[in-house]
């Protein structure tokens, strides 16, 4: 591995040449000088040279039931929403009451999970197939562009999913998640981005309430 990174520099500056030092006989490189100069970080000045991967959590420590559910960087109470959260339908950045993700660079979403301590449908039964729904935005200075809206299969706790709207069973946590993904996720460069849990009754495959939820967005370097 190249020690001054992937395109052959550092944001810290070129390295200094190894000092050696004598111990028992043997020479010993030294290690990188504390308090190098910085530089331009010139890998971020070659859109090929981008870090491949970007990791973006966010979560809820509130309860929901038949209503949307906010999820925030930091979970400071149970209350929906929770202060300052990624997105609101009827919030804007420009009103300073959310706090999204500002995308830098060009990215493609590559896996998403979601999970939480409950969940629910709104009928007496669940169904095979149930689905959480998170619907991604962007968010401008005085509205909100919709980016997607995810329907999220439940890969693991379907048993703890519970019926009429009543999320707090809680026997296990349950896990939403999806990797593929079509037409692909893009956020626009340079722009702000959040999500939001909608909530939906029609059927018996609609995840209409939860309990405590985290989630998890990955996505690729897209050039």
């Amino acid at each position: 591995m190249n020690p001054a990174g992937p395109c052959g520099c550092s944001p810290l500056g070129p390295g200094p040449t190894p000092t050696p030092t004598i111990l028992s006989g043997a020479s010993m490189p030294l290690g990188w000088a504390v308090g190098r100069p910085l530089s331009p970080m010139c890998c971020y000045a070659q859109p090929n040279r981008v870090p491949d991967y970007l990791y973006l959590w966010a979560g809820t420590a509130a309860s929901v039931s038949n209503a949307t559910g906010h999820f925030a960087k930091h979970v400071t109470s149970t209350t929906s929403p929770p202060p300052l959260p990624l997105a609101r339908g009827t919030s804007y950045f420009g009103t300073a009451v959310i706090d999204p993700f500002l995308i830098m660079g060009s990215w493609q979403l590559v896996d998403i999970k979601v999970v939480c301590a409950g969940a629910a449908v709104a009928t007496a039964t669940v169904g095979a197939d149930p689905r959480f729904r998170l619907t991604l935005v962007q968010t401008n200075i005085s509205s909100n562009t919709l980016i997607t809206d995810l329907d999220l299969p439940c890969i693991s706790g379907l048993a703890s999913i519970g019926i009429n709207n009543d999320a707090s069973g809680r026997t296990g946590l349950i896990y939403f998640a999806q990797h593929f993904f079509s037409p692909p996720v893009r956020p626009n460069p340079f722009t702000m981005l959040g999500w939001y849990f909608t909530n939906l009754s029609a059927t018996n495959n609609q995840i209409n309430a939860y309990q405590i939820a985290e989630s998890a967005l990955v996505f690729k370097g897209h050039f």
